[in-house]
């Protein structure tokens, strides 16, 4: 799962998204946007070259959700872990 703050959140209520870009527009759920970089020079997100995020479409039919974070110190800094849920 991504090391994103957000993305755990929007994969558990079932976010979709939405890009663009000059050859064609593409989308899908929120699982396969965020995602694990696997070496140094990978990013979170797979958002290709020359696109751009136009939409966060998230579900809103009466689901609860949470999310926590467990961090090392109070500053800005990233999550030691990450847990989020989404109940119907």
């Amino acid at each position: 799962m991504s090391p994103s703050s957000l993305g755990p959140a929007l994969v558990a209520l079932g976010a979709k998204v939405k890009l663009v870009s000059p050859r064609e527009p593409r989308g899908g759920g929120g699982e396969k946007f965020f995602v694990t970089p696997m070496n140094e020079s990978s990013r979170e997100i797979a958002l290709m070259p020359n696109e751009l995020l136009t939409e966060i479409v998230i579900p809103h039919e009466g689901t609860k959700n949470a999310t926590y974070e467990v961090r090392q110190k109070e500053a800005l800094d990233w999550p030691l872990a990450t847990a989020s849920v989404a109940l119907k």
